[in-house]
C-alpha cells in the first residue's frame, strides 16, 4: 500500500456515477441485507498492473440494511 500511496500522480480524479447498484442477500431466517458501496474518492497512480492497465487507489465507505 505505501508503494501505491507514493506513485499518486494525481490525487483526486473526477468521476460520474454511471450506476448505483446495491447487493441484496437473503439469510437463513429470511431477512433480507442490503449492501450499498459509496465511492469517495479515485487517486491515479503511475504504475501499471501486468496487463498493462494503470492501477488506481479507491476510497470508499459501505453502508448495510437489514428487512426482517
Amino acid at each position: 500500500m505505501a508503494q501505491l500511496m507514493e506513485n499518486v500522480e494525481k490525487e483526486a480524479c473526477m468521476y460520474k456515477t454511471i450506476s448505483y447498484e446495491s447487493s441484496e442477500y437473503l439469510l437463513d431466517d429470511n431477512t433480507r441485507m442490503v449492501i450499498h458501496l459509496n465511492l469517495n474518492k479515485v487517486s491515479r497512480t503511475s504504475l501499471f498492473d501486468l496487463y498493462g492497465d494503470r492501477i488506481y487507489l479507491c476510497d470508499f465507505d459501505s453502508s448495510m440494511v437489514l428487512y426482517p
